[in-house]
């Protein structure tokens, strides 16, 4: 039908996916998701919420989100979670629980190295494929082990791609941690943090011109590296 249509290119404009980084979630992004889920859907019987990652919700964020789980308006709510015991157990009681099936391995690699490319890149393919073995068909866990397991240097350049929009101080703190790294350590940085800012900009427009200017400069620094 034409809204599922719609959902596989992620253009329907009842569907929201909410916190899709994975981030700690706060109680006032939840109060800003309510309002939301208090507008009347478009085109569609109902809107969606997908909450990525609701085991990282904070126990004012959860508490602020059992009046609509309990009496949504026009609303579904799906709480995606890696550790449904994290959830307060009124959340719990309000929601009907689905358990996910086991993904093969080769499934899980697959995925990550479309989503997650520069992340699977700073492994050789035998490091990666034994750590999603490890994993348990967990795209998750999978996930968790490869972050703590890589190289600093594409840590740094996911710090450092976050701070950007976050104000100069916390910019700066970025740049300070990238400074530890050697010279072999700075060209992959360079290479990863140019990666993402090619990434940020496709899919904001809006941040295209500073992620432009950045982008420049970091070449720059990988061609004096080549010097």
């Amino acid at each position: 039908c034409p809204s599922c249509r719609q959902a596989l290119a992620g253009s329907n404009p009842d569907i929201e996916l909410f916190n899709p980084e994975g981030k700690p979630i706060r109680v006032d992004d939840i109060r800003q998701l309510r309002l939301r889920s208090f507008m009347a859907p478009s085109q569609s019987p109902f809107k969606v919420f997908i909450i990525n990652r609701a085991d990282l919700m904070n126990m004012e964020s959860q508490n602020a989100m059992l009046k609509v789980l309990e009496e949504p308006v026009s609303s579904v709510f799906i709480l995606l979670t890696e550790n449904d015991g994290a959830l307060l157990s009124t959340v719990r009681s309000r929601c009907k629980k689905y358990t996910m099936e086991i993904l093969p391995d080769g499934v899980i690699a697959d995925h990550i190295k479309r989503v997650y490319a520069p992340l699977a890149a700073s492994f050789p393919h035998e490091k990666l494929m034994d750590i999603i073995s490890q994993s348990h068909g967990s795209m998750g866990t999978a996930l968790g082990m490869l972050d703590s397991s890589a190289p600093k240097s594409l840590m740094l350049a996911k710090e450092f791609l976050s701070s950007l929009g976050k104000g100069p101080l916390t910019v700066m703190e970025a740049c300070l941690s990238a400074s530890s790294l050697n010279r072999a350590e700075y060209a992959d940085f360079c290479t990863h943090v140019s990666a993402g800012l090619a990434s940020m900009a496709l899919k904001n427009p809006g941040t295209a011109r500073s992620c432009t200017l950045i982008y420049d400069y970091m070449q720059k620094q990988s061609e004096r590296l080549d010097d």
